[in-house]
């Protein structure tokens, strides 16, 4: 065992220099290999334990599975005795089945990736909000939430697991998707119309403006700051077309108010971006200034 000359702190074996007051450790009692032990493992070890922990544990998921087949079982027996057939017990039934999905999965089958737990949650929540309107009645309610979650996936999860489509192609989709859902909801409330004269127009002013900003990004037309600061003229710019769409959807007018406000509010925001990114003396200033 070793101790500083100086403060006289414990030291460890491969210490060069003390942790407290940084002299410098010389012990000559110590062994000359001590210095060469690792206090930590190989990198082709961790990398074989990692992989090994992404493994599915069958054992442990079968057990797990056993146990909630205890509930399922006992409800089964007990409708079946009491209603003669299957009644009550299918909602508790499908609400364990359910609940072992979104446990099992992080647990026992597939670890290490988030994504592919949340698509097939997604997957189970669908079908059961599904099979829980069916079975009280025909499927009627239960599309609202299925088209809603789905475009929710698309949206948010869609971009993360197909990673080579890009900011075009993900624009184009998310446009796509949310037209249809859209055009859902007119459908099936029989609310209409109103798509084509409203959502169809909103939907379409919220797609293009941003694939236009992507493409010239895309082409290097705008670069770096230039890209935050023509954001920032969009947004003011789609709520002037917005509030211009609803106004002549629902008065015949296209007289904008408060999306001139927004619009005038963006502009020196957006300027100023414009301006750092010409300027990149200013650029090295401020991050200097602000540890940027």
């Amino acid at each position: 065992m070793s101790y500083c000359v100086n403060c006289g702190v414990e030291l460890a074996k491969t210490e060069k220099n003390c942790p407290l007051c940084n002299v410098e450790v010389i012990n000559p009692a110590e062994e000359n290999n001590s210095a060469n032990e690792l206090l930590f493992p190989l990198y082709k070890k961790i990398k074989k334990q990692v992989k090994k922990d992404k493994e599915p544990n069958i054992m442990g998921g079968i057990i797990y599975s056993s146990f909630l087949s205890i509930p399922i079982f006992i409800t089964l027996v007990l409708d079946l005795l009491i209603s003669k057939g299957i009644t009550w017990s299918f909602y508790p039934i499908i609400s364990v089945l359910l609940f072992g999905i979104f446990t099992m999965l992080p647990l026992f089958v597939i670890k290490n990736n988030p994504l592919g737990i949340v698509t097939i949650d997604t997957v189970a929540v669908l079908i059961f909000l599904l099979l829980l309107d069916c079975y009280t009645d025909a499927v009627t309610w239960a599309w609202y939430f299925v088209f809603g979650i789905g475009l929710a996936w698309i949206c948010f999860v869609l971009p993360f697991i197909v990673k080579k489509l890009g900011a075009i192609k993900i624009i184009l989709i998310d446009g796509l998707a949310i037209a249809l859902y859209l055009y859902f909801i007119e459908f099936y409330t029989e609310s209409g119309p109103w798509f084509l004269s409203l959502g169809l127009p909103i939907v379409f002013v919220l797609t293009i403006i941003p694939l236009v900003i992507a493409i010239l990004a895309y082409f290097s037309v705008l670069k770096g700051l230039a890209i935050t600061g023509t954001i920032f003229i969009a947004i003011g710019l789609e709520s002037v077309l917005i509030e211009m769409i609803v106004n002549l959807y629902l008065a015949h007018s296209i007289i904008s108010g408060w999306s001139l406000i927004v619009l005038v509010a963006n502009i020196p925001i957006a300027a100023t971006f414009f301006i750092l990114y010409k300027k990149v003396n200013l650029q090295v200033w401020l991050q200097k200034k602000f540890h940027i």
